[in-house]
């Protein structure tokens, strides 16, 4: 479930206009890391609901740097890439039935 260019600048609230590259750049970033945290490939990604919410998460998270808040955020981002580490360990034992 790739996010577009529209929709992160609708989650981050902000206009069109020089960040644009900065957030393409991070939103780049998000598979992979979702990726070498959980296990879950890019294309396991597409399937799962979490994942744009901790897309999101991570999107504002990475964007807002000096949020006061930064540390509830991450307890968040924690545990739902806990619960996709979860799923990727029940996708795994499923294919090797």
């Amino acid at each position: 479930m790739a996010i577009t260019l529209e929709q992160a600048r609708q989650m981050l609230r902000v206009d069109a206009g020089a960040n644009d590259a900065l957030i393409e750049s991070l939103l780049a970033a998000i598979p992979p890391y979702i990726e070498v945290a959980t296990g879950l490939t890019a294309e396991e990604q597409e399937g799962e609901s979490m994942v744009y919410t901790v897309s999101d998460m991570l999107l504002n998270l990475w964007y807002f740097t000096q949020d006061t808040e930064d540390h509830k955020l991450t307890r968040c981002i924690n545990s739902l890439l806990f619960a996709l580490s979860l799923r990727k360990q029940a996708i795994t034992a499923s294919e090797g039935n």
